[in-house]
């Protein structure tokens, strides 16, 4: 299953210097976004009790910047958690689910989330 999401995260770092209570409504906006996106690929895609184990998170950047993909992944942290308020992962540890990350220029900027197994 494929999701592709017209948004990435804000880096860790960007997070850290935002006033906790900025950092929360963004945190709120990113899980509702990526569920809803979720929401219509399984709707769309006719998923409706499959639980998938592989998830293969891709971040397209439009530039040239060094970007530190470990950054991405914290700020990403609601974006997972989505998944599996969506039902589509059991839960976002490493014992149930293999989640691998990855950075790659191209436009338009965006998300890629790809499920299997």
């Amino acid at each position: 299953m494929r999701i592709t999401i017209p948004i990435t995260p804000k880096s860790l770092n960007e997070l850290n210097r935002l006033h906790w209570s900025k950092r929360y409504k963004y945190g709120k906006k990113l899980e509702h976004d990526v569920w809803a996106y979720c929401m219509k690929a399984k709707q769309e895609q006719g998923i409706i009790w499959k639980k998938f184990s592989r998830v293969e998170i891709t971040f397209v950047f439009d530039n040239n910047r060094r970007h530190d993909v470990d950054n991405y992944t914290g700020g990403f942290k609601k974006g997972l958690d989505s998944l599996v308020l969506s039902g589509l992962i059991d839960d976002d540890s490493y014992q149930s689910a293999k989640i691998t990350y990855e950075i790659k220029k191209g436009k338009p900027k965006r998300t890629e989330i790809v499920l299997s197994g």
